[in-house]
């Protein structure tokens, strides 16, 4: 299929915030869980969708390098409630 990015991947991230003890938040287990089906079902799309939390952006980001605001944002972010 021809798009508009060619044979590019193109990637659609799904950005959300999580506390720290998100697992003990049976509203944030439903939510990751609703996202990452939405994923599945989208799969086939030209678009690819990624759910992710801003942890696990930042863990990804740890591993590519850092950008120089990241410990603001961890420290800022990473709570728990």
């Amino acid at each position: 299929m021809l798009s508009r990015y060619g044979m590019r991947e193109v990637r659609l991230a799904y950005l959300y915030w999580e506390p720290r003890n998100a697992e003990n938040w049976p509203e944030c287990c439903q939510h990751r869980n609703e996202a990452e089906d939405l994923a599945a079902r989208v799969k086939q799309s030209t678009v690819r969708l990624v759910p992710m939390s801003y942890r696990e952006l930042w863990a990804e980001w740890q591993r590519e390098g850092p950008p120089p605001h990241l410990p603001y944002l961890q420290t800022r972010y990473n709570q728990s409630v």
